[in-house]
């Protein structure tokens, strides 16, 4: 080691020693202080110390501090002012302690009643989703009138950009038919049928051999309650393709049956009926159809038919198929009243 760094070294050692030594002096003079036991406190001060517990809403020390000035100091004049902050701080300890209580007890009602709700809540959505896959909902006025507002709410919500650009494209080529057909399938998807209407009709002029706009026109003239300008468009759907999902057919019956031609209705839903044994719209209309012409030896098998197939289908045709079983459902109550 180096002359240097045994000097720095043996500095820092009497630096240390110095320290030390100041602090063992410091300690010597000026001990600390031990606070006086509660039994060297006099009277007031056990008072004073109480009330300033009391100011900090330490109440059970409070109270036994009061309890201390007057066990300890009976005869002091301080023993009675003691005697009554005690019971004052005991009974505020007391309400406090059933205020917190209360609070408890109210909280855990709250609770479990939060707790219920939410069960509640859980139960229903399921019960809510069962009785919509089941079509128990859909049989209902009330559930018509909730449903159909929210799915065509929902259905107009995402059919919004795709309508901005049908609209773009008509704006640059209004002799588009298929821009033209698309732009009347959102209106009337949208049940914005006047608008439907002049789009599909102004597709049907530009392109007379569109069935797909001549279909979608005929439906939108019966939605319009204007059957007998929908027979033609429908005539036209069915010449040209009499499979057209049996769809066209039954839309077809039912505007034969809404002009009073209900022979031809009941010829075309059994024909329709005869094509999809699993349609619900074919059955109602049959069903409708027969009791037109006199024959009602049927029709509450039909319509029974029409409410259990509507209940079960499960394509992409569910709507219609629930709204068949609604209306099959309702014509079998006013037959029987």
């Amino acid at each position: 080691m180096s002359g240097a760094e045994k000097g720095r070294t043996v500095g820092r050692l009497r630096r240390l020693a110095a320290a030390m030594l100041l602090a063992a002096w410091l300690n010597g003079v000026a001990p600390c202080q031990a606070p006086p036991a509660p039994d060297t406190l006099s009277a007031k001060e056990l008072y004073e110390e109480a009330k300033y517990r009391e100011g900090r809403w330490e109440l059970q020390e409070a109270s036994r501090l009061y309890g201390e000035v007057v066990a300890k100091h009976p005869d002091s004049e301080w023993a009675k002012l003691a005697a009554e902050r005690k019971r004052t701080v005991d009974q505020l300890a007391a309400g406090s302690a059933a205020g917190a209580g209360r609070a408890v007890g109210l909280g855990g009602v709250l609770l479990s009643l939060l707790g219920s709700c939410f069960s509640l809540m859980f139960l229903a959505s399921w019960v809510l989703f069962f009785a919509y896959r089941g079509g128990w909902l859909w049989q209902s006025t009330i559930g018509a009138k909730i449903g159909d507002p929210i799915s065509g709410f929902l259905e107009r919500f995402r059919s919004r950009k795709k309508l901005g650009r049908e609209l773009e494209a008509r704006k640059l080529n209004p002799r588009d038919a298929r821009s033209r057909h698309n732009l009347g399938v959102m209106y009337y998807q949208g049940r914005r049928y006047q608008q439907a209407l002049d789009e599909l009709a102004e597709s049907v002029a530009i392109d007379p051999d569109r069935t797909d706009a001549q279909y979608f026109y005929g439906l939108t003239l019966l939605k319009l309650n204007r059957p007998a300008e929908a027979i033609p468009p429908l005539e036209r759907v069915v010449a040209a393709k009499p499979r057209h999902g049996g769809d066209a057919i039954v839309r077809l019956a039912e505007a034969k049956l809404a002009v009073g031609d209900s022979e031809e209705a009941e010829r075309l839903a059994l024909q329709a009926a005869h094509g999809a044994p699993s349609d619900a719209e074919s059955r109602y209309v049959l069903a409708v159809a027969l009791d037109a012409v006199g024959k009602p030896e049927e029709v509450p098998r039909l319509l029974n038919e029409a409410i259990q197939l509507g209940r079960a289908h499960r394509g992409a045709r569910r709507r219609e198929a629930l709204a068949a079983a609604r209306k099959a459902r309702a014509y079998l109550r006013s037959r029987k009243a």
